[in-house]
């Protein structure tokens, strides 16, 4: 029989400072001498959290992006989901009543139009981080996830409008950190 442990990143392996605890990696040292397999979920972009698991030094699965990647301990890519591009035609160029800035993923990274230094933080273990670029030029083929970011209140108004326009064609999360 195979055992699998899976971890979010944000809030469960990471600390509130973005970083690994000693005592976290001992623990899946601890699961993986037991011959626990390790799959690693989170939000967070595959680029990112390849250099993670060379820090973390353990074969794990990665599930990515929201569960937009998948891949084995070899790397090797077993899922992937991308935004319809009709969906991500029209959320890039549509206006939204909201002052959240917007940050497009695909596999190629991150991508925002507004710099917002302050989410750099989350990342400074990796050094992972966004590329500036004109949204409103993305491929809509080549888009993967789109995230929404401000303040509590603004998001969950977005969200509103969101499943308005666009109804199931996209699943909207609430509000959080990437």
């Amino acid at each position: 029989m195979a055992r699998l442990a899976a971890f979010d990143m944000d809030g469960t392996l990471l600390m509130p400072s973005h970083q690994l605890g000693e005592e976290t990696l001992a623990s899946l040292l601890a699961l993986h001498q037991r011959d626990v397999h390790l799959a690693l979920a989170t939000g967070r972009h595959l680029l990112e959290m390849q250099i993670l698991q060379q820090r973390i030094t353990l074969p794990a699965w990665l599930i990515t992006g929201n569960g937009t990647r998948v891949h084995d301990l070899d790397g090797h890519l077993l899922f992937a989901s991308d935004l319809s591009p009709s969906v991500a035609e029209e959320v890039l160029h549509s206006h939204w009543e909201s002052p959240a800035t917007v940050h497009v993923f695909n596999d190629d990274g991150w991508f925002t139009d507004v710099p917002v230094p302050q989410m750099l933080q989350a990342h400074a273990l990796s050094g992972f981080g966004y590329q500036l670029r004109d949204l409103k030029r993305f491929p809509a083929h080549e888009v993967t996830k789109i995230c929404f970011v401000d303040e509590h209140d603004s998001p969950c108004r977005l969200k509103t409008q969101l499943d308005a326009a666009l109804g199931a064609r996209i699943s909207a999360f609430r509000p959080g950190t990437v």
